[in-house]
């Protein structure tokens, strides 16, 4: 290559005497990025990556504030993009948090961040998040008529919640402790919770205190 520079050289000069010595030097110039190419010709670009990932599911009261940061490096500049539950929630920009001012139910799920730079793009792993919440229900009166000696089954009204709700019975005030005579029984869990008290001797369960 060496040589090669030098007869270009020595022959662009004889085939140019007349030229201005700046096209001259610009050819030299370029000769000698041939032989010795600068090393800023090479990409020092740096493409994204993640500083954390995502840790265990975490559960967040309704009604609360959340904030979910995606910590990258990487050449900038970064821009960042949030998917919920597999969907796009935002754009590309160059905000790496993303919150939400007030928790509610439809919020739970899993969220991700995409972030991006001139080297390529990169998808964090799913980050899930649970909202504790309780729905509403009707509070009404139950009447139950049954024999002697048949079982009373009250049933608790349906309710939507995470996690499950605890049901603690009462009567007359008094909280209810489950014996050989009232039962409590709990079904259905993960969409609500349906609760049976039975009491299988009627008669005693009206002498109790």
């Amino acid at each position: 290559m060496l040589n090669r520079w030098i007869f270009l050289k020595s022959q662009f000069k004889e085939e140019t005497a007349d030229v201005h010595p700046s096209y001259i030097s610009l050819f030299e110039n370029q000769m000698r990025w041939l032989h010795n190419p600068s090393p800023l010709c090479v990409s020092d670009e740096v493409a994204p990556y993640f500083k954390t990932e995502p840790g265990l599911p975490q559960t967040h009261l309704e009604g609360n504030r959340l904030v979910l940061t995606c910590l990258a490096e990487g050449s900038w500049p970064l821009e960042f993009k949030w998917l919920h539950n597999d969907s796009e929630i935002t754009s590309y920009s160059t905000e790496y948090k993303y919150t939400i001012p007030a928790l509610q139910s439809s919020h739970a799920g899993s969220y991700q961040c995409i972030v991006r730079n001139r080297m390529g793009a990169l998808l964090q792993r799913r980050s899930e998040v649970h909202v504790a919440y309780m729905g509403n229900f009707l509070d009404t009166d139950q009447r139950k008529t049954v024999a002697e000696g048949q079982a009373a089954v009250l049933n608790f009204p349906h309710i939507l919640s995470y996690p499950r709700p605890q049901v603690t019975w009462f009567r007359d005030g008094h909280k209810i402790i489950p014996s050989s005579r009232i039962a409590a029984a709990t079904a259905g869990m993960d969409v609500g919770t349906e609760s049976v008290l039975s009491c299988p001797y009627v008669r005693d369960m009206k002498d109790e205190k």
